[in-house]
């Protein structure tokens, strides 16, 4: 990349942002030793720069929500046991994927009718 831009341009970097889009440590090592170029990493730390910063407003989407019918249909189109309860826990509780996997039995308060998940 660096003999490209001085192909290209005729320039030398004399400084490298320590990014991974350079590869790896070795990789930036190299550079530094080898090509004697100052490795840089910049600090924004200059409150009067980050007043003129400004924030885009990001968009929130509304969820899709499930009609009953489509609920339905999903748990029938399962055939297997566990895999029509683990879809009837997450969708019910409004669990991740994750929170599903990782859920023991111990989890579930039958008694009282509740799901611990941590």
């Amino acid at each position: 990349m660096i003999a490209r831009v001085h192909d290209d341009l005729g320039l030398w970097p004399r400084k490298l942002i320590g990014d991974t889009g350079y590869g790896s440590a070795d990789m930036l090592a190299w550079l530094v030793n080898e090509r004697d170029i100052e490795p840089h990493i910049p600090v924004f730390d200059r409150p009067d720069l980050a007043r003129k910063l400004i924030r885009t407003k990001q968009v929130r989407k509304i969820p899709v929500v499930l009609t009953m019918a489509e609920v339905k249909r999903l748990l029938d189109a399962t055939r297997c046991l566990k895999h029509q309860a683990a879809l009837s826990v997450a969708y019910g509780a409004g669990l991740r994927v994750a929170e599903v996997a990782a859920l023991k039995i111990s989890d579930v308060d039958s008694k009282r009718m509740l799901l611990l998940a941590s």
